[in-house]
């Protein structure tokens, strides 16, 4: 498999795990077990955030802060106090407000580029410039989920 149908593959496999924790408000139900939170949506998730090319957090959920120290670099530090290298999350391109075509986003737990890497999350996004190399950028809209 060429390395960018790969990355196209992790791509849409992360947006298919995030994709569902979001509820539209009327679709809530007590029988459900959803928790309503922020601005009328719910979720499962322990920590999720939407965050739009104007570094703007659309929605968010556990989320104390986004901070953007570097092109393309990210870092999400959770409302409570938590060990970020011991959870998992996902990220994913948010591919109707980004800018661009060959798209990725990846997180990790606690990334040298956040002040505190075992209390902040690091996401990372990249596009495919026209010589074929994976460049970070701010050009991409990201959701990110730990659940």
């Amino acid at each position: 498999m060429p390395l960018r149908l790969l990355f196209a593959f992790v791509v849409a496999v992360a947006g298919v795990f995030a994709a569902p924790n979001l509820y539209a408000a009327e679709e809530n139900s007590p029988s459900t077990g959803k928790e309503a939170r922020g601005d009328g949506w719910y979720s499962f998730a322990k920590i999720a955030v939407f965050y739009d090319l104007g570094n703007d957090i659309i929605r968010s959920i556990g989320v104390k802060m986004v901070t953007n120290p570097q092109t393309g670099v990210y870092c999400i530090r959770p409302e409570k106090r938590i060990n970020t290298q011991k959870r998992i999350g996902v990220a994913a391109v948010e591919w109707g407000q980004s800018s661009g075509n060959d798209l990725l986003a990846f997180w990790s737990a606690g990334g040298n580029s956040c002040p505190n890497p075992k209390r902040w999350f690091e996401v990372r996004t990249y596009d495919q410039n026209g010589s074929g190399d994976w460049v970070l950028s701010d050009d991409i809209a990201w959701t990110f989920h730990v659940l």
